[in-house]
């Protein structure tokens, strides 16, 4: 073999090591990078509670089946584009679909899955996939702890389908639990505030919407940790910063609760009527009005 080809061989070999080195840097940076991103997934993501939960506990006050506080499907044309409100409004959707699930609606579910399935597709997630969460979904209608695990599981890898990067996936992640988060939210605040006040009396009245009051103030935790996914540094994105702003506020509203004192003081009736709770109701209405408003 004549030395310069000897020397293009060991040239092509130098440069092919160094590419493998650069890319093997730019993965192990990019990890490294990405870190932070992964331990806020890890916190919120096992915590997530399936909508059949909330429905649950909607049904303990004797709250019916209302189609009135889900987002209507005929809205998804408006959602296509930006990505972000895709996204978000596929986390709504999500949301109510296991709603109408948990109260085993299946004109509802039917229309629901449509809309959730439609949607995916436009942004690209796998439409295999999504036709085997309706299967599932048609084989586990009556089986509610078999749906808790379905639709977890489907959940999760929708929302692991968002984006091609890693920065996207969790960027898209996390607005896709904003939706789903204030989606959940909004309907049990609604309950909340259309329950009737002159039937009962406020300490009664209580004792009936409080393992519901207790659920909206429980997510106080998950909602400061997705607001800290939200505002993360997401390299290869643009960001909105809506998200990452409507969520911090939340959190500052939450903390100026007394929830603790009001229930050690029996005190619990006024939490129903307390001025920071309509704040938080009027705040959640309001990015969820945001949110599922057309464009």
């Amino acid at each position: 073999m004549k030395i310069s080809n000897l020397l293009l061989i060991l040239l092509a070999s130098m440069l092919i090591f160094a590419c493998q080195s650069k890319d093997a840097k730019e993965k192990a940076q990019m990890e490294e990078d990405t870190k932070p991103l992964q331990e806020a997934a890890k916190k919120i993501m096992p915590n997530l509670p399936p909508p059949n939960e909330y429905a649950a506990i909607l049904q303990s006050t004797g709250a019916e089946f209302n189609p009135l506080i889900l987002n209507d499907v005929d809205n998804m044309a408006g959602y296509l584009v930006p990505r972000e409100k895709a996204v978000a409004n596929l986390g709504v959707y999500f949301f109510d679909l296991g709603y109408c699930v948990a109260y085993q609606q299946r004109d509802h579910v039917d229309k629901y899955y449509d809309v959730c399935h439609n949607l995916a597709i436009e942004l690209g997630i796998e439409k295999r996939f999504m036709e085997l969460i309706m299967l599932r979904f048609e084989e586990n209608i009556e089986q509610n702890d078999s749906l808790k695990a379905y639709f977890r599981e489907s959940y999760r890898k929708a929302s692991n389908s968002l984006g091609t990067t890693e920065g996207e996936q969790s960027y898209y992640r996390a607005i896709f639990l904003a939706g789903f988060y204030i989606e959940g939210l909004y309907n049990m605040l609604e309950v909340i505030e259309a329950y009737p006040k002159d039937i009962l009396p406020d300490d009664q009245r209580f004792l009936i919407l409080m393992p519901l009051a207790k659920s909206v103030l429980a997510k106080e935790k998950n909602i400061k940790t997705l607001a800290e996914m939200l505002e993360l540094d997401y390299t290869d994105t643009d960001n909105d910063e809506y998200y990452a702003t409507s969520f911090r506020n939340l959190i500052t509203t939450y903390e100026k609760l007394d929830v603790d004192d009001k229930i050690a003081n029996n005190q619990g009736a006024e939490l129903l009527n307390d001025e920071v709770m309509i704040e938080l109701m009027a705040q959640v209405d309001a990015i969820r009005s945001n949110i599922v408003k057309q464009l």
